[in-house]
């Protein structure tokens, strides 16, 4: 019966502890006793590429258009401009679809999903190239920049098709095109 008794003057303390809690305004106090807490959220800004590695054929004087060769998913939180640029892979041949053994290159130029086609640059004019696609995210804004399912599109015009053939194993043109996410400038 004591452990009861007890257990019901705990009860009942939590019941007045809390209603003293609801209603600060009865106590006589002049300074504030809360505690303040603020956060700020971290800065994030990220892409992910998926599907690369898909070939296509190339048909000797036909041009290629809207071609898909990846999917882009991108997302930034910071506050200012971002944009998406393409930086090439072929040292010295940026643009061009370079095969194994042969001097004759395919100029090509991709996009991301509806946006104009621009051609890739090297790693040290990635600054003064333009942008794949480009926006901005305001203080006022009440969101974040999500994008997914975004294609990555290649373009090729007839002329640029009219190359030999690359023949044997590792002979195929290629090049490795890298998107470079720049996020609150």
């Amino acid at each position: 019966m004591f452990t009861k008794f007890n257990q019901v003057l705990l009860a009942s303390g939590l019941v007045i502890s809390s209603a003293v809690m609801l209603s600060p305004a009865a106590f006589a106090e002049t300074a504030n006793s809360g505690v303040v807490t603020t956060g700020t959220p971290a800065a994030f800004a990220a892409i992910n590429v998926t599907g690369s590695g898909n070939s296509f054929p190339v048909t000797y004087n036909t041009a290629i258009t809207d071609q898909t060769i990846a999917t882009v998913a991108y997302s930034t939180n910071v506050i200012g401009d971002w944009n998406i640029k393409a930086q090439g892979g072929n040292t010295g041949q940026e643009g061009e679809l370079v095969a194994s053994g042969l001097t004759a290159t395919i100029p090509y130029q991709v996009r991301i999903g509806s946006g104009s086609y621009v051609t890739p640059v090297a790693s040290a004019d990635l600054a003064g190239a333009t942008p794949l696609i480009s926006g901005e995210i305001l203080a006022s804004d009440t969101g974040v920049l999500d994008v997914t399912g975004a294609q990555l599109q290649i373009k090729i015009l007839a002329a640029d098709t009219k190359v030999p053939t690359a023949t044997g194993a590792g002979s195929a043109y290629s090049e490795t095109v890298t998107l470079v996410f720049t996020s609150g400038q």
